[in-house]
């Protein structure tokens, strides 16, 4: 089930706390918010009994103003109790001392100061509402997860999917995306963003975006509609369902567009249909399958022993033959190989397997082995 926990770092990429700067504690900024607050008055007596572990606080340091001396004393009773990290406007202290600072990075306490131009009260809504919009991806990756995990009926499933989203039509396609951007950017920009569609849906699960889109015609142009967002097609790796389909099979969708998407990883590609991962539409469904996993090790295992210990590429060679749909000439040009080479590991490959008379046949049984290698390992 995905979960999107929102850390300190996380603030200064909210939209009104650009001007925010951080001044230090840079290695705590990966601590979890939990709370937002604001510190005044509980300066000189009740910090612990207000605050507890997780909080964000933003102060003006107004009570210690004519003793700036004592903000160190402050944020060590912060560190205490575990505050994860503490914003400052600058009305009073217009910069923080080299004591401060070196201890803040020692603690790890991260300390930030802002400006007038940023409004103490944005810093609060736009934090709490940022951590409100954990919550509701929480709530809806728990539906899905229940989408993904129950054998439900279409009536439930079209039940469960307007849960998720009301305004659904009666079409969806779902598009499950991946890449090196921070993914609450993504599903912010498209659920929240000046583009949004309030028919369409974005949401985590398992580490990837999911992306569940509604129409009441029966087609969708995925590259479009991520350019009316500012989002590029060609930046992440994309899986989709294999087309438009009624709000009643979400639950399908759902896992096609996955199945593709972890295809997808594996083979490099930027953007694939369930419809176009062939054989992969059985493999990846099936790789938490106990028999599976058993087979797949008794054929992985004694390539990867022999590899370790004598310094071969005897899997290498396996996933590239089998790439080439068995061609000596074409895996001995790609590997820098004599033909007479890869045919010599070829039949190494054989006689470790012990498949050389195996009634299946032993090309069908490496190249099941490679195809899931390739999906548990995301390579080519």
């Amino acid at each position: 089930m995905g979960q999107l926990s929102l850390t300190v770092g996380d603030t200064c990429n909210l939209p009104r706390l650009q001007d925010v700067r951080l001044i230090a504690g840079e290695n705590g900024l990966g601590k979890i918010i939990k709370a937002v607050g604001i510190l005044d008055y509980e300066i000189g007596g009740c910090i612990k009994t207000v605050f507890r572990e997780g909080d964000f606080l933003v102060t003006s340091l107004y009570p210690i103003r004519e003793e700036q001396h004592r903000l160190i004393e402050v944020i060590d009773e912060l560190v205490e109790i575990r505050v994860c990290g503490l914003a400052i406007k600058n009305i009073y202290f217009k910069d923080i001392s080299q004591e401060v600072i070196d201890y803040c990075n020692q603690n790890d306490f991260p300390i930030f100061l802002y400006t007038e131009k940023t409004y103490t009260e944005n810093i609060i809504y736009d934090i709490i509402k940022a951590l409100k919009d954990d919550e509701d991806n929480l709530y809806l990756s728990s539906k899905v997860h229940g989408l993904l995990s129950a054998n439900l009926s279409e009536n439930m499933v079209r039940r469960v999917a307007l849960e998720i989203n009301s305004s659904f039509h009666e079409n969806i396609f779902v598009v499950y995306m991946k890449c090196n951007e921070d993914p609450k950017y993504i599903i912010s920009t498209i659920n929240n963003g000046p583009a949004r569609d309030l028919h369409s849906t974005a949401l985590l699960v398992e580490n990837g975006v999911l992306l569940i889109i509604s129409r009441e015609e029966e087609s969708i142009n995925i590259t479009e509609f991520l350019s009316r967002g500012g989002m590029n097609s060609g930046d992440y790796v994309i899986g989709t369902s294999s087309g438009m389909k009624l709000l009643s099979k979400l639950d399908e969708a759902i896992k096609e567009a996955m199945y593709a998407g972890r295809t997808a990883e594996a083979y490099g590609c930027d953007y694939i249909n369930f419809n176009n991962i062939g054989i992969n539409k059985v493999i990846v469904p099936m790789l938490e399958n106990e028999w599976l996993k058993k087979y797949y090790n008794s054929m992985i295992m004694p390539l990867m022993d022999y590899d370790k210990r004598h310094e071969t590429d005897l899997v290498k060679t396996a996933c590239i033959y089998v790439n080439n749909e068995g061609d000596i000439n074409k895996t001995a040009k790609e590997l820098f190989q004599h033909g007479n080479t890869i045919r010599y590991r070829i039949k190494k490959i054989k006689g470790l397997l012990h498949i050389e008379s195996d009634t299946s046949g032993f090309y069908e049984q490496l190249a099941f082995m490679v195809r899931v290698y390739m999906i548990m390992n995301n390579k080519i």
